[in-house]
């Protein structure tokens, strides 16, 4: 490649390009990301959110569900210092079980539904999650004792009659 010198009219060039152009520093706002979401789909409500096999959500769908499994969660007790395993394939639904657990107030553990069964189980019970959100089609759908498992599919409806609002963080 090119060197940038530093002689002449370069010089200019060289500052220009490693210091004013590499100027990305920004100020961002120290809020959860689940607020700054929220925001978002309020501004552009019809928009794509999440694309994922020909399946599309919006900003307002994907809040939508991401509030009724927030609801859901809650009556289950989750909140503060509750820890929530989620083990779901890359989806439309996994974007909406992460942004439903922060809405929550508790905190996700990502569980890879590709790892096998074993080390699935011994990531939950070692990481403390009380919660479990997965699919029935997934290995930990029968997780032990100890964890109330919200399968997205077997327990839609229940899910599906949580509210649709901003829950109150």
């Amino acid at each position: 490649g090119r060197r940038l010198r530093s002689e002449g009219g370069a010089e200019g060039e060289g500052r220009r390009v490693l210091g004013e152009w590499n100027a990305t520093a920004r100020d961002h706002p120290s809020a959860c990301i689940h607020p700054l979401f929220e925001l978002q789909a309020g501004r552009t409500p019809d928009a794509p959110a999440v694309e994922c096999d020909g399946h599309v959500l919006t900003y307002a769908g994907l809040n939508a569900r991401a509030n009724r499994l927030a609801h859901t969660l809650r009556a289950l007790g989750v909140g503060p210092d509750v820890l929530v395993g989620v083990c779901v394939e890359r989806s439309v639904d996994l974007p909406a079980a992460v942004l439903g657990v922060l809405k929550a107030g508790g905190a996700y553990v990502p569980l890879d539904p590709g790892y096998p069964r074993e080390r699935l189980e011994y990531m939950l019970a070692d990481s403390g999650a009380r919660v479990l959100v997965t699919p029935s089609t997934l290995p930990l759908a029968g997780a032990r004792r100890g964890v109330d498992v919200l399968c997205l599919d077997r327990d839609a409806e229940r899910i599906d009659a949580g509210s649709e609002e901003n829950p109150e963080s």
